[in-house]
């Protein structure tokens, strides 16, 4: 590769880096296991409140106690 190539292949990067990201197209299968996820975790979250009377999260940059779901 000479140098007028690497020039060429520079402008044509940044040509693309100029252009807007275009999401991903998702699966159905990708979006039933997120919605799978999600129901876990409320479900995880339930039953723990229920053992121990709260769940340990972190928000806002400080340790919380939550009792609700």
């Amino acid at each position: 590769m000479n140098i007028q190539d690497l020039g060429q292949q520079e402008q044509t990067e940044q040509q693309h880096a100029d252009l807007p990201k275009e999401k991903p197209k998702r699966s159905a299968d990708s979006i039933g296991a997120e919605a799978a996820l999600r129901r876990a975790a409320i479900k995880a979250r339930r039953e723990a409140i229920e053992k121990l009377g709260y769940v340990v999260t972190w928000r806002d940059g400080k340790i919380v106690y939550d009792t609700e779901v």
